[in-house]
């Protein structure tokens, strides 16, 4: 697959297969194809710094001018932030302490 540009989809470009296939065509994917960006309708650019105003903590006022989204698409995806490290902690999470380990708890 190489990525290819493309005017016609909002990325610029999508991932093209030049190995020709029974109906002679080149396959081709958009680049979120596969994965969560799939049904995002933001830019990838835009998601991206949201994830990152959103990991050092940044007021949800400067997010919105700097990204120029809404206060309901920055509510979702804030929302969406916290399930996935919920979902993550809960994946991972075990027993803590054993034979001589001791936990303590303030």
């Amino acid at each position: 697959m190489d990525l290819t540009p493309w005017r016609d989809i909002s990325d610029g470009f999508n991932c093209v297969c030049r190995v020709q296939v029974q109906n002679d065509h080149h396959v081709k994917r958009s680049v979120r194809a596969g994965s969560w960006f799939e049904r995002c309708n933001l830019p990838i650019p835009t998601i991206l710094q949201f994830l990152i105003y959103w990991c050092v903590e940044m007021k949800t006022k400067f997010i919105l001018q700097q990204l120029d989204i809404t206060s309901k698409t920055a509510t979702n995806w804030a929302s969406f932030c916290r399930e996935v490290c919920r979902d993550i902690l809960m994946w991972r999470s075990g027993k803590i302490g054993g034979p001589g380990i001791v936990v303590e708890i303030d």
